[in-house]
């Protein structure tokens, strides 16, 4: 199964890249909500995860919540971003995204969420 990461850091989607293949989990990492909504298309149902960085400008939450669901209806939508910025983590949740985490607290559990998401057993 795999994984979509939304994100324009790319150091920092690095790490977590590397975490996934040590995993065996394909990571696709896009760079625009547009990009996002296209291999969601192309991968549907095979994503489990999608995560979500909130620091991403023009985010519109519910529709990109609305993508998934239609898209990839088993995924789950792990929404990440500085604990200062407590407007777009609140959108995040309200939207309907499955886990909302500071990025310290996503730091500390990218790995166990790749693994517990794209590789359990059905």
């Amino acid at each position: 199964m795999r994984a979509i990461m939304l994100t324009a850091d790319l150091m920092f989607s690095s790490r977590v890249a590397s975490a996934a293949a040590m995993l065996g989990v394909p990571l696709d990492v896009c760079m625009s909500a547009a990009r996002l909504g296209e291999q969601l298309a192309q991968t549907g149902d095979a994503t489990r995860l999608v995560i979500v960085d909130s620091t991403m400008p023009r985010l519109d939450w519910s529709a990109l919540v609305a993508t998934v669901r239609d898209q990839a209806a088993q995924a789950s939508i792990v929404a990440f971003g500085p604990h200062v910025d407590v407007e777009s983590l609140r959108a995040a949740a309200a939207a309907g995204c499955d886990d909302v985490l500071t990025r310290g607290q996503f730091q500390q559990c990218y790995a166990s969420l790749l693994q517990t998401k794209c590789l359990a057993t059905d």
